[in-house]
């Protein structure tokens, strides 16, 4: 399972690289839900190749609610998906609160389209008669959104079925959307890139599951580099030059609030849907950090910027 997001994406963490001398490193603190497959596999196999792995047994998001046009949106099935919101923007080197979710506007998004690619699987190596899966993929794709009132669901979220497939962008390809997140202005977008894993340059997204002997609780994490760039339908957030172009994003087993039980029999064959059809699979939480460029004064500027570019698009409507 390779829950994330990206900034989000099921818990993550960002560290932008090579940042330039002038940029101020900020961090953000994220909450996210998030579902994604789980494979009904035995221990000591490998698998390759997306067509492989998307016939094999598994609880697909499909399975756990998303609608199936959403998770096949463009033609291809993507293996995680999830709404995020950054609650604060720190920078770091003063402490100064640049922006909260207690105030009046929000940042949020979605984030989804990962392909898994790879899947193999091996006695768990940390909890005593559990498994563990080595799954890897590419394709990971972020949007996120500024509103100037909240829109966050909060703790009643609509689950998964909440997303859907919006108008063609563009690029000719349909927008997803996850009303009323992706009601806002477009703000920062991200795509997974190669090279975190330099001896596996043909995949960008590296994640470890491990399951307990139970089978009713399980532990991940997951790692993957993300440039700053157009994303299917969306297009490019209008904010994107204010970040660096590269960041480390991630999220470690210490990331994850909760754990719905998730049955498995005895051969460590996920059965049914471990959460209820309709239901997120996770919810997490993420300190990121990121290099933002140039140093700004405040965020409130920024926001501001954002806000009138909003009434500006209102207007022209």
């Amino acid at each position: 399972m390779r829950s994330f997001i990206l900034l989000l994406i099921g818990g993550l963490a960002i560290a932008a690289l090579a940042a330039p001398a002038h940029a101020a490193l900020i961090k953000m603190n994220l909450t996210d839900f998030d579902v994604g497959a789980l494979y009904n596999v035995p221990t000591g196999s490998t698998w390759t190749g997306a067509a492989t792995l998307d016939a094999l047994p598994q609880t697909s998001v499909v399975g756990l609610g998303v609608p199936a046009a959403a998770a096949n949106i463009n033609g291809s099935l993507s293996d995680t998906m999830g709404i995020f919101r950054i609650e604060s923007i720190i920078d770091v080197a003063s402490g100064n609160v640049l922006f909260s979710s207690g105030g009046a506007a929000e940042i949020s998004g979605i984030f989804w389209g990962l392909t898994d690619t790879y899947l193999a699987t091996s006695p768990s190596g940390s909890v005593a008669g559990g498994q563990d899966q080595d799954i890897r993929g590419t394709g990971v794709q972020v949007a996120l959104f500024y509103n100037a009132s909240h829109v966050w669901p909060g703790s009643g979220a609509p689950g998964p079925a909440g997303f859907a497939v919006g108008p063609v962008g563009t690029d000719g390809k349909s927008k997803l959307t996850f009303a009323p997140i992706t009601n806002g202005t477009l703000f920062w977008t991200f795509r997974s890139t190669t090279g975190f894993n330099l001896g596996d340059l043909a995949n960008e997204f590296f994640a470890k599951f491990t399951a307990t002997a139970s089978g009713n609780a399980f532990g991940s994490e997951g790692n993957f580099l993300a440039d700053m760039g157009a994303v299917d339908g969306w297009g490019s957030g209008f904010n994107n030059d204010a970040l660096d172009t590269e960041a480390l994003l991630g999220y470690q087993l210490g990331d994850i609030l909760g754990f719905p039980t998730k049955p498995v029999d005895t051969a460590w064959h996920f059965t049914g849907s471990p959460n209820g059809a309709g239901s997120w699979l996770l919810l997490t939480s993420d300190p990121v950090t990121a290099d933002l460029v140039p140093e700004p004064v405040t965020m409130a500027g920024l926001l501001l910027g954002v806000g009138c570019l909003t009434r500006y698009i209102r207007k022209r409507r």
